[in-house]
């Protein structure tokens, strides 16, 4: 794969663009083995994750096929059709993906494959790598700089490899592709955590666009709790100083914190596992977990500041 700059698309192929058939598949077949449940009918708002996939499908495709599990089938169906083609998926994402193609419109020129989990990729993205297919390649991922180092590690644990990091991108959806290379690589039928692998191993030439940040995938419940902390508007932080003890708590500072707790000296984030009462000493590490500050979880005291021994508080305000 190569990284293309931002595609501009010239007045010629701005009538190539026209005169595409663009089709949609929103892969939410998923069991949510990692989240603990199917994530695809988390609630984000007022819609639920899925709903939000297939909106933003809806408006930049000619048509959208769902693909949800078998025993959802017939409910989705009732929320999504006729506007849009609703099928039930397979064992794995690709026999899922497979399952979307035979629904969608053979007059398909390029296909775009979604996860249905990333639920804030937007209509310009969407254009991106459409546009990317349209100037001539046969598959096209959006992808973000990859900020951490890398290792390849043996089974046993030692690091074989540090590939160069500008080198690497983090490969999102949705993907586009050539309908007729998409079809002829799932045909061969072999089994890949994305649809770009597949065309690659078949022979496509496959290039990388900008991905967007906030495009993140629901993967587990903090993932949830961070797209519901976007969704509804929160997430401004502050920090302040809070005592060892908040038994003896002195000036207010005027905000409401949430469970997690952080400190200034921490190399590091670890989790608490139980909400925190009154009287509890804070600890000495935390997670952060958008979205606790308006469930049951919350901290029940306003945050105070002093003491001869202070940690550092993330607050909502």
């Amino acid at each position: 794969m190569r990284v293309l700059p931002s595609i501009v698309v010239a007045h010629a192929e701005q009538d190539r663009t026209a005169s595409q058939c663009v089709w949609t598949i929103v892969v939410a077949g998923g069991s949510g083995t990692r989240f603990g449940r199917p994530k695809q009918y988390e609630p984000l708002g007022d819609q639920r994750i899925i709903d939000r996939s297939v909106a933003v499908a809806r408006e930049v495709s000619d048509g959208v096929v769902v693909v949800v599990p078998a025993a959802d089938l017939q409910f989705e169906t009732s929320v999504f059709a006729p506007a849009v083609r609703v099928v039930a998926g397979g064992a794995t994402r690709s026999d899922s993906v497979r399952a979307g193609l035979v629904a969608v419109d053979m007059a398909a020129t390029i296909v775009c494959v979604h996860d249905a989990a990333r639920p804030f990729a937007t209509a310009h993205l969407y254009q991106s790598v459409v546009d990317a297919v349209v100037a001539g390649a046969d598959g096209v991922v959006p992808g973000v700089a990859v900020t951490d180092t890398i290792k390849l590690v043996a089974a046993d644990g030692s690091v074989e490899a540090t590939p160069p990091r500008d080198r690497l991108v983090a490969v999102q959806t949705p993907q586009a592709f050539r309908a007729v290379v998409l079809r002829a690589a799932h045909r061969l039928g072999a089994d890949g955590t994305d649809d770009a692998a597949l065309v690659e191993a078949a022979g496509g030439r496959v290039v990388v666009v900008a991905g967007e940040a906030d495009n993140r995938k629901v993967t587990h419940p903090d993932d949830l709790m961070w797209a519901q902390t976007l969704v509804e508007g929160r997430g401004t932080f502050v920090t302040a100083r809070v005592s060892t003890s908040i038994a003896s708590p002195t000036t207010p500072i005027g905000c409401w914190c949430w469970v997690a707790w952080c400190s200034s000296a921490s190399a590091g984030w670890k989790a608490t596992a139980t909400p925190m009462s009154s009287r509890t000493r804070l600890p000495t590490h935390c997670w952060v977990r958008p979205g606790w500050a308006t469930s049951a979880n919350t901290f029940p005291t306003p945050i105070r500041s002093g003491g001869a021994s202070t940690r550092w508080c993330c607050c909502v305000v």
